[in-house]
């Protein structure tokens, strides 16, 4: 029986994190007539090309033993998020805390759609950012979050 994307993408989550990592974002993408099933990973020490290795083997292996043909359809793509990492959840604003972002919004607050600032907080469905030009505090709902990510910062 053909393996469904969305059971290969809990495959894959429950793969990575078996093997000790974090499992940060995984997507299927088709640009032109290439798909793709892209996997971003992490890790307290951060990620190097070994760890991509590492879970690509591990998933390309899960994966053969479930459904062989689906390697024929998909390529598989591992790689860290990056240094200005991508959130995504409520739980990565609340690891982050302290850090500058840069938010995109679909509905402005405050007559804002782009806010870039520190997080302060996180309470309930909301997050707490200061500006950092102007100092405003503001309220953001999370589920007017468009996307967001850690804007780097040079060490002092």
């Amino acid at each position: 029986m053909p393996l469904a994307k969305s059971d290969a993408l809990t495959v894959v989550r429950e793969t990575i994190e078996n093997l000790g990592y974090e499992c940060v974002l995984t997507r299927f993408v088709t640009e032109q007539h290439d798909s793709t099933l892209q996997i971003f990973i992490d890790s307290i020490g951060g990620i190097l090309v070994k760890d991509c290795e590492i879970v690509s083997r591990a998933v390309v292996k899960k994966i053969d033993e479930m459904d062989p043909a689906f390697l024929e359809k998909f390529s598989i793509e591992v790689s860290s998020p990056g240094i200005e990492r991508p959130l995504f959840t409520l739980d990565d604003y609340i690891r982050f805390q302290g850090k500058s972002v840069r938010v995109r919004l679909r509905e402005p607050v405050d007559g804002r759609r782009q806010i870039t600032g520190d997080i302060m907080a996180v309470k309930d469905e909301f997050v707490r950012i200061e500006e950092i030009d102007t100092r405003d505090v503001l309220i953001v709902p999370f589920n007017i979050i468009a996307n967001a990510h850690i804007v780097y910062k040079e060490p002092k």
